[in-house]
């Protein structure tokens, strides 16, 4: 007999610079399914400028992925009643990990600086949660064409002309780029780094259709995550995605996945 589970795949690609210099992925993604439909999926985005940007997105996904399974696990009524505290005490948190991190390298801590981007949820309920730029787009239930951003792109949000400029997880005023957001009854979702800023977004700034429609059936389509991570692998280090300079870290989650 089949049932319907959700199912998590991501992946991180290197932009051109960092593999001509044989230099590390800046960004990472984590995520940890809980067996009862209840998921966590982060994404951070190590800034350029600094020192230890690999160690500090690694870290930020890291330790969202453990604070949010042990809020999952203790709270069967998060959903309804106390999200918005979980999510910001979870970015509270992940901060003074950075912090600690910072002092036992020795280094000033935005020397770690990294975006962070988390979704938590079930077969019914999506809550996200942001500090920086990049996104989340979710598929409303049973609407093969109706996508959403989840949460305000940041430069939207903040009406930032330098679209490049950012607030990460460190900075003292990152409350002005915290947002958050809950949703109930959708099909998919997707979390990703700026990196696909330029390939997932209409000029209007609503989500691509045609992209976000066919990351999801990638995911629902293989015959499991492995394959399905590899695929998405090799797509976004292949043209047209690999002549955008920067690192790519895209994760999905689709609710709609028969397993026997």
């Amino acid at each position: 007999m089949s049932e319907t589970n959700p199912r998590v795949v991501g992946c991180s690609v290197k932009g051109p610079k960092h593999k001509r210099r044989e230099q590390p992925c800046e960004d990472a993604t984590d995520s940890i399914e809980l067996g009862d439909d209840r998921f966590v999926i982060a994404v951070a985005d190590g800034l350029g400028s600094a020192k230890y940007a690999e160690k500090g997105s690694q870290l930020a996904t890291e330790e969202a992925t453990e604070f949010f399974k042990s809020q999952l696990e203790s709270n069967e009524n998060i959903f309804e009643d106390s999200y918005e505290d979980v999510i910001y005490n979870g970015f509270e948190t992940i901060r003074g990990k950075l912090s600690n991190k910072a002092e036992d390298l020795e280094t000033d801590v935005s020397n770690l600086g990294t975006t962070l981007l988390i979704i938590i949820g079930d077969s019914t309920h999506l809550v996200g949660g942001v500090v920086g730029d990049g996104g989340i787009v979710y598929q409303e239930e049973n609407d093969e064409e109706d996508y959403h951003q989840l949460v305000t792109k940041e430069s939207e949000y903040l009406d930032m002309e330098n679209t490049t400029a950012t607030y990460p997880l460190h900075h003292p005023e990152w409350k002005k780029s915290y947002r958050h957001e809950h949703v109930e009854n959708y099909s998919s979702a997707a979390v990703f780094t700026d990196g696909f800023d330029e390939l997932v977004y209409e000029e209007d700034l609503s989500p691509d259709s045609e992209f976000f429609g066919a990351i999801f059936e990638l995911v629902r389509d293989q015959p499991d995550v492995e394959s399905a991570k590899e695929l998405m692998k090799e797509i976004f280090d292949d043209s047209p995605y690999v002549k955008f300079s920067d690192d790519k870290t895209i994760s999905v989650v689709t609710t709609n996945v028969e397993t026997e």
